[in-house]
């Protein structure tokens, strides 16, 4: 019996950790999933992507001596474009800059997609400049 129990616990376990979690915000239904069929990618390629975040960032604003890093998170959505951009890191001109280079760039990202629906992901990408 005592094997019984144990084995059910764990094939219980194993579809409890399968699905799709669904979280309440603000009174609408959000699903997140644990994976998805295919990236979202930029229109002209994820390299492309961040040579324009290069091409875009002001450094003459930025107040460093030393080396700086921020993470730059974003959500692309299902029609292409991007939402919640952010930076976290210490320097806050640093990451107030990454902000604007990210929302100067107007191209579509090209959607992931779970069952061939396109869905929404967030991005995160790490940006590190040396000012010595």
């Amino acid at each position: 019996m005592n094997k019984f129990i144990i084995i059910f616990t764990l094939i219980l376990n194993s579809f409890v950790f399968g699905q799709v979690k669904d979280t309440i915000i603000d009174g609408k239904k959000i699903v997140i999933y644990s994976s998805i069929e295919k990236e979202a990618v930029f229109s002209k390629g994820n390299a492309e992507f961040q040579r324009l975040i290069a091409e875009n960032f002001r450094i003459k604003k930025i107040r460093a001596n030393s080396l700086i890093t921020c993470e730059i998170k974003f959500i692309v959505e299902r029609d292409g474009k991007l939402s919640n951009i952010t930076a976290t890191g210490e320097n806050e001109s640093f990451n107030k800059e990454a902000i604007i280079a990210v929302t100067k760039i107007k191209e579509k990202w090209i959607p992931a997609t779970i069952n061939g629906q396109a869905v929404r992901e967030r991005f995160k990408i790490p940006l590190t400049i040396n000012f010595e």
